[in-house]
């Protein structure tokens, strides 16, 4: 999930939103009618006043398929955003403060928004994450395990940088 405030143009991590019952339920609605249909790109939800629209909610899904229909500000904040959730779920592995599970999770995400890879970033990607299902399996996190992980980490972060240059 990405949040864009779009008045400094800037991510935010946190957000509170207060709204009546209906439109909770218009909200919900918005949220299942996307999720069951994708193409649909994104909706709003709009706060009326007259002719003025005060507040305004905008909700898109991001698939593979669509990640080149939206602006390059926002191509930019979903990619960014989901390398640094990445990349700060593998640091916090290699310290010892959550379980390869928990990271496992995460990068098995990882394809679910990202663009292809390159043909040899993908291979390497394939290697080091049969090594983590591996260590999943078998309950083994040694030296190859935290190889693998220092490996995602330069794969992603090449793909990141090839990604911004075509932004």
């Amino acid at each position: 999930m990405r949040i864009l405030n779009e008045d400094d143009d800037k991510a935010v991590e946190y957000v509170t939103l207060y709204v009546t019952p209906e439109e909770a339920r218009e909200l919900g609605g918005y949220l299942e009618s996307l999720a069951e249909d994708p193409s649909q790109h994104h909706l709003h939800l709009d706060e009326v006043v007259g002719n003025y629209i005060p507040r305004r909610i905008t909700v898109a899904v991001c698939t593979p398929d669509n990640l080149y229909e939206f602006d390059s500000r926002s191509r930019r904040l979903i990619l960014l955003g989901e390398y640094e959730r990445l990349m700060t779920c593998m640091e916090k592995f290699l310290q010892g403060r959550i379980p390869l599970q928990r990271l496992t999770l995460e990068v098995g995400d990882y394809n679910a928004i990202y663009p292809p890879m390159s043909p040899h970033n993908r291979y390497k990607f394939s290697r080091s994450w049969n090594v983590l299902e591996e260590a999943l399996r078998t309950g083994q996190e040694d030296e190859r395990l935290r190889g693998a992980v220092g490996s995602l980490r330069k794969i992603l972060y090449s793909e990141l940088r090839a990604y911004e240059k075509r932004l």
